[in-house]
């Protein structure tokens, strides 16, 4: 450059531009990791919540209360547990599961790319003593886990995080944390 000239040379832009390349191509799969593990916990945190408010509403309201699927995206007018019912959806607290009466709260659709499954008993439900309903000949109660899977892809590829949210025999619900295969 000459004396009194203002400004940057071309070799000074392209090192820049190369560095800035370099941060980015790092820097995005942390942030879709990033992104897919903070769906992942705003899901399970809304599930979690969702079955403590139906445990608290069967117990002070002496009645069963049921968490479902929804037959209709983000739980819409006419939506009720059942055939066609599905977790990705959305989810609701009802003391009606056949939808002829209002749900108590109504959870919204699955966001980004997730994975909800229910193992044991679906839908969940909470008697009038906050545990799962008797169920069989001898009467006995059936614990459930729905696992959440969060990927960093839209083809399902790359597992972020993997939560079981298990409700017990008694009806307590905790969230516990897995590693991706």
């Amino acid at each position: 450059m000459k004396a009194g000239e203002k400004g940057f040379t071309l070799i000074e832009l392209m090192v820049t531009l190369a560095v800035a390349i370099v941060v980015l191509a790092v820097g995005i799969p942390a942030f879709s990791l990033f992104s897919a593990r903070d769906s992942s916990a705003a899901t399970v945190n809304a599930l979690v919540m969702a079955l403590q408010l139906a445990r608290g509403e069967a117990l002070v309201g002496r009645q069963t209360i049921t968490v479902c699927g929804c037959t209709v995206k983000d739980c819409g007018s006419g939506t009720k547990c059942g055939a066609g019912a599905s977790w990705a959806n959305g989810w609701m607290v009802t003391a009606d599961p056949s939808g002829s009466t209002p749900p108590l709260r109504v959870f919204s659709a699955l966001r980004g790319e997730m994975t909800l499954a229910v193992v044991g008993a679906d839908p969940l439900a909470f008697d009038h003593l906050g545990m799962p309903p008797l169920t069989g000949s001898p009467g006995t109660r059936q614990g459930s886990t729905v696992t959440v899977t969060a990927y960093t892809s839209k083809a399902h590829q790359t597992c972020a995080r993997i939560t079981d949210v298990v409700v017990s025999v008694v009806g307590q619900v905790r969230s516990e944390v897995k590693t991706c295969p």
